[in-house]
């Protein structure tokens, strides 16, 4: 049975993080297959993104939250 509902959350990469944002999300993208939804859909700052969490195994929740904390530290490199 699919889940009636999911759960969201809506982080940000601290202002202070030295990354080129544009590049986290084409590396999450590229590299990962990790997808999110950037802030600016949502009327925010790039540095914000939805992540939905509703509905994978536990596994995939921390290999996409590892994804998207590695697609920072490569951007932070390229920056």
């Amino acid at each position: 049975m699919e889940p009636r509902a999911a759960c969201t959350c809506f982080p940000r990469i601290k202002p202070e993080v030295r990354a080129d944002i544009d590049s986290v999300y084409r590396i999450m993208n590229e590299r990962y297959g990790t997808y999110v939804g950037p802030g600016h859909w949502f009327e925010q700052d790039k540095r914000y993104m939805r992540i939905g969490y509703g509905w994978p195994l536990d596994a995939e929740l921390r290999d996409g939250l590892c994804a998207i904390s590695a697609s920072v530290r490569e951007a932070m490199r390229l920056a």
